[in-house]
């Protein structure tokens, strides 16, 4: 079976990857989550999971890339608050939709990395994006959560979930919502009630980069 590495950007990707991307890919191929390190600390201690900087990504990137029984090297990380020094961050600031912002930098990563094997993606803009997919589950399972703010739960009308204002993410609205609301734990749970195919269906750069992976774990080379 062919095996793909992700690295992502933190505990809730990483849970992502294991519990809803893997069953959907089944025997095609295994994927295998990689916690990005953020930093080192006076003791030699890595720390894993949230922003890096461009340096530090790329170093674990290329690192993975010398792992020759991957068939591909990829990422999961977010847009949002994505460090300054990424390649594009700069000239992509001004591109609308915010697709083509996302699009532009993951093709000046690729264009930098420059590995065959390598596929950049970044989630538009942050991975609880997803679950807009289907707001009705969404809103059923914040009202769950918190029971005592009733008819009083508002979330916003969103037509694309992958273009909601990277100004006010996902998160922040969610949380802001519902503050029960905890991001590694309920991510995961929502978005298996509502299920991949639904996310897939409306979260059209998510679904270019399942299909992209898919069709690697499927080739015969």
């Amino acid at each position: 079976m062919k095996k793909i590495l992700l690295l992502v950007e933190g505990f809730t990707e990483e849970r992502f990857v294991n519990e809803i991307l893997q069953p959907y890919f089944d025997c095609a191929c295994f994927l295998t989550p990689v916690l990005v390190r953020t930093r080192c600390d006076d003791t030699g201690h890595a720390h894993k999971g949230g922003y890096v900087t461009y340096a530090l990504f790329k170093k674990q990137i290329l690192n993975l890339l010398r792992d020759s029984s991957a068939a591909m090297v990829t990422t999961m990380v977010d847009y949002h608050a994505l460090a300054s020094d990424f390649p594009g961050k700069e000239t992509a600031r001004n591109l609308r939709p915010l697709k083509q912002a996302v699009d532009h930098i993951e093709q000046q990563v690729s264009e930098d990395i420059r590995d065959k094997r390598f596929l950049p993606y970044l989630s538009c803009p942050q991975i609880e994006a997803l679950l807009f997919a289907d707001v009705e589950v969404l809103r059923s399972r914040l009202s769950a959560l918190c029971p005592k703010l009733g008819s009083g739960l508002s979330l916003p009308s969103v037509a694309d979930p992958e273009e909601i204002n990277a100004q006010n993410p996902p998160a922040k609205l969610l949380s802001d919502a519902c503050p029960n609301f905890v991001k590694s734990e309920h991510t995961i749970e929502i978005a298996k009630e509502m299920g991949l195919e639904v996310i897939l269906q409306r979260c059209a750069h998510f679904r270019l980069w399942v299909e992209k992976l898919r069709t690697v774990c499927e080739s015969d080379s």
